[in-house]
C-alpha cells in the first residue's frame, strides 16, 4: 500500500509556506515508496479511528477438508467461527530539530533529507515489531541444519517447512532471513554448480530476486540470527497491519530554542497474526 500526496497528512502548529509543506510531504512519500517494508506483504487495515486504543480482529477457525458427497445427499457443515484477538495500538515516532542558522544555510534540502531518514527509522522499527510477532506466533517450527557448516541442507530445511504448512492448507511464498543467514544461503547456492541461478547470484550480488523453491527472500536486519521465518503474503495471508494514524509529519518552530522541529510518526498495530498456521520458523541455522 502506498500513500498519495493527498493521503499523507501534514500537521503544523505554525503556518508554513506552502512550498515548504509540499517539499517535506513529497520527501516523505518518496522515501515511503522506495523503502521495502514488511507491511506490504500483509494486509493494511485503515478502518480504525485515529483515537482508537485497541485493535480487535478475528482469527478465523480452520475449515475441514472437502470430500465427495453422494447425489442428493447433504454435505457436512462446519460451524464457521472465529477467535477474537486484540492488540494495543502503539505510537512510533522519530523526531529531529534544526537550528534556525543551519536551516537558513541549507534551506529546505536539510529538512527534506532528514525527513526521508526519519521515515526510514519509523518503518525500520515497525518492521522489527512485525518480524518479532511472526516469530512468536507461528504455529509450526523445526530445527534446521547449520547453513554455515559442512552439513548444510537448506533445500531439505525449506522443503520440510513448505510440506508441513501445505498439509495445513497453506502455500507459503515469503521467507525472512537475517543478512548473515542470507549470505550463507547465497554461498551454498553459488558453490553448487547444479543450481541454475549460480551465475545470477554471483553477478547480481544476490539481491532479493534470488529464487529459492518458489519463495521470495526478504533480508531483514531485525530478524533473529539463525532463524528463517516463512509465511503467506497477501490479503488472506498470515498477518494484518492496522493503522489508527497513518504516517504523518508535524513541523513547528520552537522560538525559545530557535529551532525548527520535525516529527514523523504513526499509530499502528504492526502485526496482528490472523492465520498462524500459514507461518513457520526454521531454527538453528
Amino acid at each position: 500500500m502506498a500513500y498519495t500526496k493527498e493521503q499523507l497528512s501534514l500537521v503544523s502548529t505554525t503556518t508554513l509556506p506552502s512550498e515548504v509543506s509540499e517539499v517535506l510531504r513529497a520527501a516523505a512519500i518518496e522515501r515511503y515508496m522506495e523503502v521495502i517494508k514488511l507491511r506490504q506483504y500483509g494486509f493494511v487495515d485503515t478502518s480504525s479511528e485515529e483515537g482508537a486504543m485497541t485493535y480487535n480482529y478475528n482469527v478465523l477457525d480452520e475449515l475441514s477438508n472437502a470430500k465427495e458427497v453422494g447425489e442428493g445427499s447433504e454435505p457436512d457443515y462446519d460451524d464457521a467461527n472465529a477467535t477474537k484477538g486484540s492488540q494495543q495500538f502503539i505510537k512510533i515516532m522519530k523526531a529531529f530539530k534544526i537550528s534556525w542558522e543551519a536551516d537558513a544555510l541549507k534551506t529546505i534540502n536539510l529538512r527534506a533529507g532528514q525527513t526521508r531518514a526519519a521515515v526510514d527509522q519509523v518503518f525500520e522499527y515497525e518492521d522489527s515489531k512485525i518480524i518479532e510477532r511472526l516469530e512468536a506466533d507461528r504455529t509450526s517450527t523445526a530445527a534446521g541444519t547449520d547453513w554455515s557448516g559442512a552439513s548444510a541442507d537448506p533445500v531439505k530445511d525449506v522443503r520440510t517447512a513448505l510440506r508441513t504448512v501445505r498439509s495445513l492448507g497453506y502455500i507459503m511464498d515469503k521467507m525472512v532471513l537475517d543478512p548473515v543467514n542470507y549470505e550463507e544461503l547465497c554461498s551454498i547456492v553459488a558453490s553448487n554448480t547444479w543450481y541454475s541461478t549460480t551465475e545470477a547470484v554471483l553477478k547480481k550480488g544476490a539481491g532479493s530476486t534470488i529464487p529459492f523453491q518458489g519463495l521470495e527472500i526478504i533480508e531483514v536486519p531485525d530478524a533473529t540470527l539463525g532463524t528463517a521465518t516463512l509465511f503467506k503474503a497477501g490479503s488472506s495471508g498470515t498477518f494484518i497491519t492496522a493503522e489508527a494514524k497513518k504516517i504523518g509529519l508535524n513541523v513547528f518552530d520552537d522560538k525559545d530554542a530557535q529551532t525548527t522541529k520535525v516529527q514523523v510518526y504513526e499509530r499502528a498495530v504492526p502485526a496482528a497474526v490472523v492465520r498462524a498456521d500459514s507461518a513457520y520458523c526454521i531454527t538453528g541455522l
